[in-house]
């Protein structure tokens, strides 16, 4: 995997096990990472995610990045019928392809946390930035479909928030 926002232990604050979204947080401004991170971290909708521990706030950013996900299929199937520019269509049919992908992979991620095999998680989470990462380089070629280019960034933060965490989580697999 490529992001930035990937991890060594070195960087690694030593209490990350027993990690809040606080020392996420802090942790995030301290590093030499997108304050994108922080910012979503500290967003976060979910009750809980400001005490939460690592696996917990993982789980949390795992399940709000799929149900991203899933409100950009339904966005993107609805635009599809729609459409009559054929490289217009070939982006979104592209982008269709990869946004299945990831939440496939997303749901392998979520499984494997609840089972803390940690590994699985950060590797199908690499997956699932894998293809979105794919839609925004197919977007970037164009021409773009109307609204998708926005939606497919903020998922890209998303999945960059939960590989931050997911890395996080690694070094604790059982």
């Amino acid at each position: 995997m490529t992001s930035v926002f990937r991890l060594s232990l070195d960087q690694l604050p030593e209490h990350a096990a027993a990690a809040n979204l606080k020392t996420l947080a802090d942790f995030s401004l301290k590093s030499t990472y997108d304050r994108g991170v922080n910012q979503q971290c500290l967003h976060l909708r979910a009750p809980g995610a400001a005490t939460a521990d690592l696996k917990t706030l993982d789980d949390f950013s795992l399940k709000s990045t799929a149900t991203d996900v899933s409100t950009n299929q339904a966005y993107i199937n609805s635009q599809l019928p729609n459409v009559k520019d054929p490289k217009v269509k070939q982006v979104l049919n592209h982008c269709k392809i990869n946004y299945d992908g990831s939440q496939a992979s997303l749901q392998l991620a979520i499984g494997s946390l609840a089972a803390n095999n940690f590994a699985a998680v950060d590797m199908y989470g690499e997956m699932a930035w894998e293809n979105m990462n794919d839609c925004a380089r197919v977007i970037k070629q164009g021409p773009p479909p109307p609204g998708l280019p926005g939606r497919n960034a903020k998922t890209l933060q998303l999945i960059d928030v939960t590989m931050v965490i997911s890395n996080m989580l690694v070094p604790y697999q059982l």
